[in-house]
């Protein structure tokens, strides 16, 4: 397996997603809450064993989204 770190741009080093990012187990965002643009929820289907799908990206209201943190 290729070591990460290798292929990261010059300046990014590899972190745990826990470190750079607040998040919320357990709760079940309501769909008609979801927008095309705002804060980005992800969800667990859009993880993947190292990485996170970009493909059908759910949004939330900002304004919504500063109950969750």
């Amino acid at each position: 397996m290729n070591n990460p770190k290798n292929s990261l741009p010059n300046g990014w080093s590899l972190k745990k997603l826990g470190e750079i990012i607040n998040y919320k187990k357990g709760f079940a965002f309501k769909s008609v809450d979801y927008q095309q643009n705002g804060v980005r929820i992800v969800r667990i289907s859009d993880t993947t064993s190292d990485s996170i799908k970009e493909d059908g990206k759910i949004f939330i209201d900002y304004f919504l989204s500063v109950h969750f943190i």
